[in-house]
């Protein structure tokens, strides 16, 4: 019984954090990024909007990108997510491959 509890409470944690969605943003972003540096902030985005970053001459941007954001090769990336564009590809494949372990758990815990 105390599994299932756990299981429920960290399913419904997944639920209340996906609601509240943020992107990073700043201008000429620090590097390396960390997102708790002096000039960066945070701003709340809606269900079907995006994060971006974009790269130009070198120099980083983050921000909201909207609902229609088009990546373009290397030099603007989108992604959907709480806080996804600080993060590096190795951490969102990482967050990615954690939740579908999670899903195929729960899946087969309650069959």
């Amino acid at each position: 019984m105390n599994t299932k509890l756990l299981i429920i409470f960290v399913l419904l944690s997944v639920v209340i954090g996906s609601i509240a969605r943020q992107c990073y943003k700043c201008t000429a972003c620090p590097r390396p990024f960390k997102g708790n540096e002096g000039g960066v902030g945070k701003v709340d985005v809606g269900d079907n909007d995006y994060c971006q970053k974009t790269i130009a001459s070198g120099i980083e941007s983050r921000d909201s990108g909207g609902n229609d954001c088009t990546p373009i090769d290397k030099s603007k990336y989108c992604c959907k997510g709480d806080l996804c564009n600080g993060a590096t590809t190795v951490t969102a494949t990482m967050k990615l491959l954690v939740a579908a372990a999670s899903l195929l758990f729960v899946a087969q815990f309650f069959q």
